[in-house]
């Protein structure tokens, strides 16, 4: 039935098109500096400046910090759950052979590819403690295409009788927004100084697609092959929304500081803006080599409509850490909790650790590594902090020690001035 498969990959190939339109567009989340990024994201109970904001809104109270202006922060992130990048630069482009493609599909785990793709640009924001304005555009993609569905793209039907679809889909998400942040210390606790913080952001939609519903099967018979898929993917170009954080801060003193924060606890987005549905059926009747040019046998139709506006949730997030500080060297821990299962966010729990040491007062050497969500990362980073300005930059790995043997990476870079 190889034959017959030629003819049907394309008709499951579109299908897959759609979903990999939402999940391919450059995107991003927020929250992400270059400080932040190598120490692992484990910066909760040691948020600086408008770092906090993101990461933990009590860090923007700090007693006699000099004043910060954000020229520009900018991240992005892409990474998979089953191939690394030597697979990519391996297998792109080259003949496969049955080897290669049981390679491929071994990589693949039961509940099939998911690729996250992130990115994220802000500009021009201000803190003097205890308040601190951001400003920035923000998003996040998500891509899944089910196990079944890509051993019938790289064998065709003769290796099954059956194909089970489901479990494909992705979205995107893209916003912009403003942020206003203020904290303040609330009371004295054993010695040490509590203080909490909130944030409040409005937010405007740019963009949103995601697949809502997607089903589908193929069966081979000795008559040929029957089969139908059912894909809907909804979308709108504008929307407003609210979202709030909140944290606390506590410094023990003898250099100890713990930290806990909710992240986006009410974050959610009105889409008003041509809101419609794209919807994609086809059906496959007794397909052969006989009949594989006969019109009836495959049938699509594609239909897109208006809808009602909907809503977005943003990934809620649940952080609890804590930092010690000796000297130069500062020593950070944090566990992150999911709250909520969105695009590009993991209700699994993930723990992670870093290591910050100043060579001197200018020059910071950060390292980090998380563990969660099925992967393993590691992350470097440095930077230069003159009198007045600063430079830093962060970089990171998932899932493997080396550019080759990682699943993806991550990268962030941010500048500013401190009067």
């Amino acid at each position: 039935m190889n034959s017959c498969a030629r003819v049907f990959r394309p008709c499951i190939a579109r299908c897959l098109l759609l979903v990999a339109g939402i999940a391919l567009p450059v995107t991003a989340t927020a929250g992400i500096s270059a400080r932040s990024l190598a120490l692992g994201g484990s910066v909760v109970a040691d948020a600086r400046g408008t770092e906090a904001v993101a990461w933990n809104p009590a860090g923007v109270y700090m007693r006699g910090a000099r004043p910060q202006l954000d020229l520009f922060a900018v991240s992005t992130q892409v990474q998979n759950n089953s191939f690394s990048i030597g697979d990519y630069n391996r297998y792109t482009g080259a003949y496969l052979d049955d080897a290669d493609k049981d390679y491929i599909l071994d990589r693949i785990p039961a509940d099939g590819l998911r690729l996250d793709a992130y990115a994220s640009a802000h500009a021009v924001s201000f803190w003097a403690s205890p308040v601190a304005v951001t400003f920035g555009s923000d998003a996040v993609a998500e891509g899944r295409l089910s196990r079944d569905a890509a051993e019938l793209l790289l064998f065709g039907n003769a290796s099954f009788d059956s194909v089970d679809l489901a479990g494909t889909g992705g979205a995107t998400q893209v916003t912009a927004g403003v942020s206003f942040t203020y904290a303040r210390p609330v009371t004295t606790v054993a010695g040490g100084t509590l203080s909490a913080g909130i944030t409040a952001r409005y937010l405007k939609g740019l963009y949103v697609q995601e697949v809502i519903e997607s089903e589908g099967h193929i069966v081979t018979k000795t008559t040929g092959i029957d089969g139908d898929a059912y894909l809907v993917a909804r979308t709108a170009h504008d929307g407003t929304g609210l979202a709030a954080d909140l944290g606390l801060l506590f410094d023990y003193g003898n250099g100890w500081q713990f930290g806990a924060s909710v992240i986006n606890l009410l974050g959610r987005v009105q889409w008003q803006g041509s809101p419609e549905a794209h919807e994609f059926t086809f059906t496959v009747d007794s397909l052969s080599i006989l009949n594989a040019e006969d019109d009836d046998v495959i049938q699509s139709q594609d239909r897109t409509y208006a809808i009602e506006p909907f809503s977005t949730r943003l990934p809620a997030t649940l952080r609890l850490g804590a930092a010690h500080t000796t000297g130069s060297m500062t020593w950070l821990a944090q566990w992150e909790q999911g709250l909520n299962r969105v695009a590009g966010a993991y209700t699994s729990p993930r723990i992670s650790g870093g290591l910050e040491w100043w060579v001197g007062r200018q020059i910071p050497l950060r390292g980090g590594l998380s563990l969660g969500a099925g992967n393993v990362s590691a992350s470097v980073g440095t930077g230069v902090h003159t009198g007045l300005l600063f430079v830093d930059i962060g970089f990171g790995l998932a899932s493997g020690p080396t550019w080759n043997t990682a699943k993806g990476f991550e990268l962030a870079v941010n500048t500013g001035f401190r009067f």
